[in-house]
């Protein structure tokens, strides 16, 4: 007992820094201690704390979703571009640019009477006329052999006594070796005749137009009766509404020289009608004034028959 209380004393007394015989007195007798000063150690112990290691756990990241922004060119639907009208080499030639009225003027009694170097067929000029319509079969002539010539047939409103004319109607070409070249058109002076391209024209074709005015409206009408094609258009021109005219022309360049005049046979107006002063009538009953074509000689070389029964048709026909 005292050798295992000795060893316990001096284990924990160099443990606790006390004295051997304190302690084991305290032993002994505790809560009693006589005679022994406890001693206080200056130096406190020293523990040795062992810190656990700290536990680091990795934060796994929270995936960033990333948004690729799709960049998208609308490409623009292209404006269509204005469809311009590029006249046809035919159209080019018989420009009707200018078209002067009839030049001398005869009075043979109860009628007058015209000649042109540029125009045959009927007029009307007395009244005011805001509407015109006619026929015919598109002539087929034949050239001279040696240089470009034309003829054109048309109705027209205008061009007489005035510089407006408005006019619609087909036109040919010959070439020097004889090609001949069909077109339809339409013209509003001052500016050069317009071809019709969607309407294809031959000679021996049966045409049918009309020009009406509605408050400066013009509605613009030709018909290919052959091929069943119609062209309209309705433009806005001042007309003088001075007179009517049913015409088989010999053309002009956009200068204005007179383009030579081809053989074009024959060609019969019917159907011939106009709006006078509110009221449609016919060539008869407008007074209509026949007008002869002659050649610089002033000899005749498109003369028009005497108006049909009808009152409304009549043929001219190539000298």
């Amino acid at each position: 007992m005292q050798v295992i209380v000795s060893i316990v004393t001096i284990v924990f007394g160099i443990y606790l820094g006390t004295s051997v015989s304190a302690y084991v007195a305290s032993l002994i007798h505790p809560g009693n201690v006589v005679g022994v000063t406890k001693v206080t150690t200056t130096k406190p112990p020293t523990v040795a704390v062992t810190t656990p290691p700290k536990t680091t756990t990795k934060a796994t990241p929270t995936p960033v979703k990333t948004v690729t922004k799709t960049s998208v060119t609308t490409t623009p639907t292209p404006t269509p571009a204005p469809v311009v009208v590029v006249p046809a080499p035919s159209s080019d030639v018989p420009s009707l640019t200018p078209t002067p009225p009839a030049t001398t003027t005869t009075n043979t009694g109860s009628s007058t009477s015209y000649t042109s170097t540029n125009w045959s067929g009927y007029l009307a000029a007395t009244g005011s006329f805001s509407a015109i319509s006619g026929a015919w079969m598109v002539p087929q002539p034949t050239g001279n052999g040696t240089a470009t010539t034309a003829d054109a047939t048309w109705i027209g409103i205008g061009g007489v006594s005035s510089s407006d004319l408005i006019q619609v109607g087909t036109d040919n070409t010959v070439s020097s070796t004889g090609v001949v070249t069909t077109s339809a058109f339409y013209e509003l002076l001052p500016s050069a005749a317009r071809p019709i391209v969607t309407m294809i024209v031959q000679p021996g074709d049966s045409m049918q137009a009309s020009l009406t005015d509605v408050g400066g409206q013009w509605t613009i009408t030709i018909t290919d009766l052959t091929n069943s094609q119609t062209f309209t258009r309705v433009v806005a021109y001042t007309s003088s509404l001075s007179s009517a005219e049913w015409v088989e022309e010999d053309p002009s360049n956009v200068d204005g020289t007179q383009i030579p005049f081809d053989t074009f046979g024959s060609v019969n107006f019917t159907g011939s009608l106009t709006t006078n002063n509110g009221t449609s009538v016919n060539l008869s009953s407008a007074n209509a004034s026949k007008i002869t074509m002659v050649n610089q000689a002033g000899t005749a070389i498109a003369i028009p028959s005497a108006i049909g029964s009808d009152g409304g048709s009549f043929t001219i026909t190539s000298q």
